[in-house]
């Protein structure tokens, strides 16, 4: 009716223009708030225990899920720890095949008689060293071992997890970078893959 009359005067005087939704809103009794009879309380009660229920559902459900995916980080650093195991048992035959390399290398270039036997141990001593992992597998295996208490604490962050890791990743960065032997290369890359497949759950730990 406020509509028909707006129309009406607009033609009947020449007003430019008609009523908008939200001006129409604003007059009286355009809208009436009525009573439905519905008892609020007794709806909320009713809903309450709907509402309870799935808060519980959803709880138990993101409990049961926390719990694979620990299982499955835990069982993917069991198989990382085999694996610097693997890199630390064959480190050691690596330095001296790379060893004999090098001597014969030298000798190749410098002739037997002229080889100098206290030079070429003092060179072997420093590139023994540059190939030396140790600091770096025991740095693994101590960031390993925080990763697992912070998933035996309960309360730990993916955000924490996700660090942790990817410290551990440095390490193996370095190792593959210091140990020139394709088979060692093959397994920083497996290491790697599950370091990348953990970070992943790992944002999806609350």
């Amino acid at each position: 009716r406020y509509n028909a009359l707006a129309h009406e005067f607009s033609e009947r005087f020449g007003i430019v223009g008609g009523l908008d939704a939200r001006t129409l809103l604003t007059m009286p009794d355009v809208l009436v708030w009525e009573d439905d009879g519905v008892d609020g309380e007794s709806l909320w009660a009713v809903a309450r225990k709907a509402v309870v229920a799935a808060f519980e559902n959803h709880r138990a459900m993101r409990g049961r899920e926390g719990e694979a995916i620990g299982a499955d980080v835990r069982s993917r650093l069991v198989n990382l720890g085999d694996r610097i195991g693997e890199i630390e048992r064959r480190a050691p035959e690596i330095v001296k095949a790379n060893t004999e390399r090098l001597r014969k290398k030298i000798e190749s270039l410098v002739g037997g008689d002229s080889f100098d036997e206290v030079r070429f141990a003092m060179e072997l001593a420093i590139y023994a060293d540059r190939l030396d992992i140790t600091e770096e597998c025991v740095r693994f295996r101590s960031h390993t071992a925080l990763f697992l208490a912070e998933l035996d604490r309960g309360k730990t962050s993916g955000r924490k997890l996700s660090f942790i890791l990817q410290e551990m990743n440095r390490e193996v960065n370095t190792i593959g970078s210091k140990v020139m032997d394709a088979d060692t290369a093959a397994i920083v890359v497996l290491m790697k893959d599950e370091l990348e497949k953990m970070r992943e759950q790992a944002e999806n730990m609350e």
